[in-house]
């Protein structure tokens, strides 16, 4: 006999309720499900969207100091512009970037101290709008200038235009109370000297050593894009020096300069002139008397010159007059044709700002006979290798900075480059030397 066994309908009544609870759940985490998923979707799309609108906000950047670093900073300006890849992926307009910031007299009130300037270079802004496909974002672009020397770099070791794969040296006792910027790179030449930092563009010298004589890496902080100003051949940004006599970049030519002060006075080595403070024996010897105060004038030298006597100021009544009087510029320069500039004669001392330039046609080594004295002056070589011969093995101090594209050779005594000490001479003097150029892009409003 089989007996059939009945269901208790409690039971029954508890797998519906478990199997309901069971479906409930499920419906609840694929709804959870189906939710996080659809923030994830959003939250991609609004991150896709940023990320188009940050790239395009760093393509208008890039697109703005592309067009600033071309054609504003080594050249006298450019006209307004409208830049773009098109119109969802970057678009900056320009404006006010009409003049080279080579040329800028003024400063600005907002200069902020870790620029490149450290407050102490010259600037002006230009405005860009930069537009990332949904709205616009304004900038001001500060087009700032400084000489060399504005944060203490006294000695500038360039490359040069004329041979631009030749290396040059520095040799000697040569040393350097600031900094040293050096354009060359590690393997250049033997740049031999003793300074107090140095940069380079690849890094470390081998012959750079303190003022103790003990073996330095450079002081390689980030450097901005820097021009000293369009040239024949490049647009400046990788240390060459033309700056003596520069017809494509006017604002930061030496011989410009000195002209747009009215009337200088103009000798040729190859023409007699026995008057006034300038003279010329016509056989290649060009004197200066540094002592004719408010008699001697700016002095453009043109060319037939081999011999340069800069006669200083020997007693207390020279050094008197000429400690008042405003900087002076001597610039010259070799013709294709005629003498070489072969000798550079210092005597006495000087007190009067120097700014001092020369330009051979081609490289040769120049001779500069130097007195156990100090001359304050900024001195701008190019194609001329110097050869420093102190008196007696002396000591021979230029106080204020030395450019040059060419070698560099102590043979006797020491040559010492020192800071200009007194603030209201190099604050009159900075305005008149030539300059690198650099952008900045700074937010003009949160």
């Amino acid at each position: 006999m089989k007996f059939r066994r009945s269901r208790n309908r409690s039971e029954e009544g508890g797998v519906l309720v478990f199997s309901l609870l069971v479906m409930l759940v499920s419906s609840f985490g694929m709804l959870a499900f189906v939710t996080l998923v659809q923030a994830r979707g959003q939250a991609v799309n609004a991150m896709e969207e940023a990320i188009q609108r940050r790239t395009a906000q760093a393509n208008a950047k890039v697109l703005a100091t592309e067009y600033i670093n071309r054609l504003v900073l080594p050249e006298n300006g450019a006209a307004d512009a409208t830049l773009s890849f098109n119109s969802s992926w970057g678009t900056a307009t320009i404006t006010n970037a009409n003049s080279s910031p080579h040329g800028i007299t003024g400063g600005l009130s907002n200069q902020h101290e870790v620029s490149p300037a450290f407050g102490s270079g010259y600037a002006a802004t230009s405005d860009i709008t930069v537009n990332d496909g949904i709205s616009d974002q304004s900038y001001n672009l500060l087009l700032a200038s400084r000489a060399g020397q504005g944060t203490g770099e006294l000695f500038h070791l360039h490359r040069s235009q004329a041979y631009p794969n030749s290396l040059a040296t520095v040799d000697g006792l040569f040393r350097v109370y600031g900094g040293v910027r050096s354009w060359y790179a590690a393997s250049a030449g033997a740049v031999s000297l003793q300074a107090q930092w140095y940069w380079s563009p690849e890094g470390f010298l081998p012959g750079m050593a303190n003022l103790s004589g003990v073996q330095m890496i450079p002081s390689n902080f980030t450097n901005v894009s820097m021009t000293k100003g369009l040239t024949a051949v490049n647009r400046g940004y990788d240390g060459t020096l033309n700056v003596v006599r520069n017809n494509v970049a006017v604002e930061n030519s030496l011989e410009q300069m000195a002209s747009s002060f009215g009337a200088p006075d103009y000798v040729n080595g190859g023409s007699v002139d026995n008057t006034g403070a300038v003279t010329s024996d016509g056989a290649g010897t060009v004197e200066v008397r540094l002592q004719a105060g408010d008699q001697l004038s700016h002095v453009l030298i043109e060319g037939n010159t081999s011999t340069l006597v800069l006669r200083g100021q020997t007693n207390s009544s020279h050094l008197g007059n000429e400690d008042a009087m405003p900087p002076l510029y001597i610039v010259g320069w070799d013709n294709q044709t005629g003498n070489r500039l072969t000798r550079i004669e210092l005597e006495g001392q000087n007190v009067r700002p120097l700014i001092l330039a020369y330009k051979r046609w081609d490289r040769g080594n120049v001779v500069v006979d130097a007195p156990q004295e100090t001359w304050r002056g900024y001195g701008y070589f190019e194609n001329c290798q110097l050869d420093f011969a102190v008196s007696g093995n002396g000591i021979f101090l230029w106080k204020g900075g030395l450019h040059t594209d060419s070698d560099v050779d102590v043979t006797g005594g020491i040559v010492e480059v020192v800071p200009e000490d007194n603030p209201t001479k190099a604050a009159a003097a900075q305005p008149l030397l030539p300059r690198y150029a650099w952008a900045e892009l700074i937010l003009d409003s949160p």
